[in-house]
């Protein structure tokens, strides 16, 4: 565990999901495939969590917490949670208004 994270690197899971994002856009664009509209938003969801948590929480739960102060784990988890929710609204709009623009739901 030389990162104190098992060797997870920092903004990973977000980079994975955000390519698997861009394949179902791309799905939909090039095979016309319906299901991929709404498999994009389960995808951005996660994506908006694990992105909040990388930004907020990655520092301070490492090592399990044992190198962050108390006000520190707070602080993260109260941003945290403002973040997930922020990111994950906005990631909805955002495939929404994109889907609306490619003619998608008509």
């Amino acid at each position: 565990m030389p990162n104190g994270h098992g060797g997870i690197p920092k903004y990973g899971s977000p980079a994975l999901l955000f390519v698997l994002y861009l394949l179902l856009f791309f799905l939909y664009a090039v095979k016309d495939f319906k299901w991929a509209i709404y498999a994009t938003y389960p995808v951005v969801i996660l994506l908006g969590e694990r992105l909040a948590h990388h930004i907020y929480l990655y520092d301070v739960t490492s090592y399990s917490g044992a190198c962050a102060t108390d006000e520190m784990k707070r602080k993260g988890d109260f941003n945290y949670r403002r973040a997930r929710y922020s990111i994950i609204i906005v990631g909805i709009l955002v495939t929404t208004l994109i889907w609306a623009i490619a003619g998608a739901f008509g």
